[in-house]
């Protein structure tokens, strides 16, 4: 059991029932085959489901980063780590420059995911935890807000995104030698959600450089055959600026986990919702890419569940994810006003400098949660749970300690 996993996850009830199975031990990305074509999910934090029920414009960017004196005091006492150290980390726009991003993905932006981005969860910071960097270039709407397969109106996701674990070269062949697909290292696809997808997994030095490329088919340039020089013309810039920086030649201690399946079981959550849900990755194959590797060395752990109704593209209606001594996130986005620090709730078993911050928008409710220096997050969609906000406090409250 990871460290940061709520305290009744180390205990089997007497009656069969076995909390920790609320918990997520592996996270599974898996490639889904659409018409015959392998895509892989391209990832950000373990992202590449799209939020269940979420439509209209796409989210707005966040606030200037403030500390008000009411966030100060909502914040009294509560202890966060702090943040990894980031010197010598090359910047996300050298590793991915605007002159080569435009050519591949139109009208986006860098979006610092921790401070910019209001829907995400720890995994997005298990490769930055891990002494690496996480950097998505794109038009501001979230990974998991995308709408599958859209309509005109709904959020469509549209980025190029980098993620970089230095050190990982064995683990990088590793999955290299995994994948049976025969598409190799770098390829493009598209897929039957009207989306191109393309994806690079190289060495930069002794780091490994995932790339990956997300857009609408909007255009009749916008093809596996139009977009694949320019996708790897990125790449190469890309793969140069790692192996020239610090995180090219960096030695990071680290572990290599055991591999095992999902067990996400959604015996907790369900109690709260109008539906039954299912993990998202409930029977389908895995390898281990560089989010699954970032998870691993970070201690980090994510779960996500969808309704068990459900056909077809996944959709997140429920995610549990923890980041051992990650409440130094906690405490940025709440500098940027994406952590309401004023509702706190009271969940047992928190220490005298924990804390639990609860959040709520039109589509969903967070709840996270900062104890003994670690970061909890639960998220909970409106559509499986009309009064969200007491909702996700019960699931909280049932999950965490007990």
């Amino acid at each position: 059991m990871i460290a940061s996993m709520p305290r009744d996850a180390e205990r089997t009830h007497s009656d069969g029932y076995d909390p920790a199975m609320d918990i997520s031990m592996r996270d599974r990305r898996a490639r889904t085959v659409t018409t015959g074509v392998v895509a892989a999910m391209l990832v950000v934090g373990l992202s590449g489901c799209s939020l269940l029920g979420v439509g209209g414009p796409a989210p707005s960017s966040s606030p200037t980063p403030t500390s008000s004196p009411s966030t100060t005091a909502a914040t009294d006492g509560v202890r966060f780590t702090e943040r990894p150290d980031q010197a010598g980390m090359p910047a996300c726009t050298s590793v991915l420059p605007a002159g080569l991003t435009a050519r591949l993905v139109p009208a986006v932006a860098d979006d610092d995911l921790l401070t910019e981005q209001e829907h995400m969860d720890p995994s997005a910071m298990a490769a930055p935890a891990s002494g690496g960097l996480t950097c998505s270039i794109d038009n501001g709407v979230a990974a998991m807000d995308s709408v599958y397969p859209g309509t005109q109106g709904d959020p469509m996701r549209n980025a190029v995104t980098a993620t970089v674990l230095p050190d990982a070269s064995e683990a990088l062949d590793t999955f290299l030698g995994q994948d049976s697909s025969g598409s190799g290292p770098v390829w493009c696809a598209a897929t039957d959600a009207a989306r191109l997808l393309c994806q690079a997994d190289v060495h930069a030095g002794s780091a490994w450089l995932s790339v990956g490329l997300e857009r609408v088919q909007d255009a009749t340039d916008v093809t596996p055959e139009g977009m694949r020089d320019r996708f790897q013309a990125l790449v190469a810039h890309a793969t140069t600026a790692v192996q020239d920086s610090p995180l090219g030649s960096a030695e990071v201690p680290h572990e290599t986990g055991d591999p095992g399946p999902s067990t996400c079981i959604a015996t907790r959550v369900d109690t709260v919702t109008s539906t039954p849900l299912v993990d998202t990755n409930a029977g389908t194959d895995w390898h281990d890419d560089i989010s699954w590797v970032a998870l691993e060395r970070a201690g980090a752990d994510v779960c996500d569940f969808r309704p068990a109704s459900e056909q077809g593209y996944a959709t997140v209606a429920a995610r549990y994810g923890t980041l051992p001594k990650g409440s130094w996130a906690v405490r940025a986005r709440i500098e940027a006003g994406l952590v309401d620090a004023a509702d706190r709730i009271q969940l047992d078993g928190l220490g005298a400098h924990d804390a639990a911050f609860r959040t709520c928008d039109d589509t969903l409710c967070t709840v996270d949660v900062v104890h003994g220096g670690d970061w909890t997050r639960y998220l909970l969609a409106t559509s499986v749970a009309p009064d969200t906000s007491a909702a996700i406090e019960s699931w909280a409250t049932s999950s965490f300690d007990r």
